[in-house]
């Protein structure tokens, strides 16, 4: 056990070499409030149909109901932001998922050469994301297909750009108390129309879940990973959860949770440029959810050092 974690920390060191430009960027938040107040550190702690954007492994760890999760940031002043996931079990073959997520800038202003208001344009960015999900314990796997669009409107011919990926996903239980996920969203180009090309880097996330017994329960879970998308420094995520009234399925009545994010482990690449500041920089997170019978409701807050504090909501239904 202590070989294997060994040799994953050391491939997720070595792994982020190699040149690459960054895009599509709206991919990096992760569309669930539970796993978002936990500092995003939620790829060994299965969450439902959102589990399809982090990691394909864990959705056939919530077999037994077709389960929908709706998730938005609360900044409809400034963007629009919003993710829509739903699972459902194929008998002893596994699980599938289907999700959509977008994010939409409106009201960009247009100038010309000498400064006049020419108008407004908006800029959005939509993907959609199909996954399978097989659990043979103590393993699960899973694999997704991304496909991603991106584009401008309001602008005379407009223009797009589309691409897609491969998400490959996997889930190992060592112990009872500890679980392991490991995800890979293989690296892709944006290809607009004209000819030009964005690259998107490859991202590979370990993370780990630690629930210690207290008084016979597990009413508090440590989760923590590493994050390296290509050419980056790797990231530290790390969060805390105290949850009450488990049900049958993992999931608790009553749960707070608290995090931090993108914690810099290596020196490589620091030296930023402005525009890549808010991927640069560390976040704090606090949440909490609450189910009442098959709905889970959950909000996140994240504290950014240099940016407004940001809101998310995700609400979940059992059908």
């Amino acid at each position: 056990m202590k070989r294997l974690l060994l040799c994953l920390t050391t491939l997720f060191m070595l792994y982020g070499t190699g040149l690459a430009q960054s895009t599509a960027a709206f991919l990096r938040v992760v569309p669930d409030a539970a796993g978002a107040g936990l500092g995003g550190a939620s790829q060994a702690l299965p969450l439902g149909a959102t589990d399809l954007f982090t990691n394909p492994a864990l959705l056939d760890l919530n077999r037994g109901s077709v389960q929908v999760a709706l998730s938005n940031l609360i900044e409809y002043n400034l963007f629009q932001y919003g993710a829509l996931a739903v699972s459902f079990p194929l008998g002893q073959m596994g699980t599938a998922g289907v999700g959509l997520v977008g994010l939409n800038y409106p009201d960009l202003a247009r100038y010309d050469q000498v400064g006049q208001l020419m108008g407004t344009f908006n800029q959005y960015n939509v993907a959609l994301l199909l996954a399978f999900s097989r659990q043979m314990l103590p393993f699960s796997v899973g694999a997704g297909l991304r496909v991603v669009q991106m584009g401008f409107g309001g602008l005379e011919g407009g223009n797009t750009g589309r691409g897609f990926s491969l998400d490959l996903g996997f889930y190992f239980t060592p112990r009872q108390s500890l679980k392991m996920g490991l995800s890979l969203h293989t690296g892709y180009a944006i290809s607009w129309r004209g000819g030009y090309q964005e690259a998107v880097p490859r991202q590979l996330q370990l993370g780990f879940l630690w629930q210690p017994p207290l008084l016979g329960q597990r009413l508090i879970g440590f989760v923590w990973g590493i994050d390296q998308v290509r050419d980056e420094p790797a990231r530290l995520n790390a969060g805390v959860r105290l949850g009450f009234g488990f049900n049958q399925a993992g999931q608790p009545a009553l749960a707070f949770f608290g995090g931090m994010n993108r914690l810099p482990l290596e020196t490589r690449n620091q030296a930023i440029e402005l525009g890549q500041l808010t991927s640069a920089e560390r976040i704090y997170t606090a949440g909490a959810q609450l189910r009442i019978g098959s709905v889970r409701v959950s909000y996140a807050a994240w504290l950014h050092s240099r940016l407004p504090l940001r809101h998310l909501l995700t609400t979940k239904f059992e059908l």
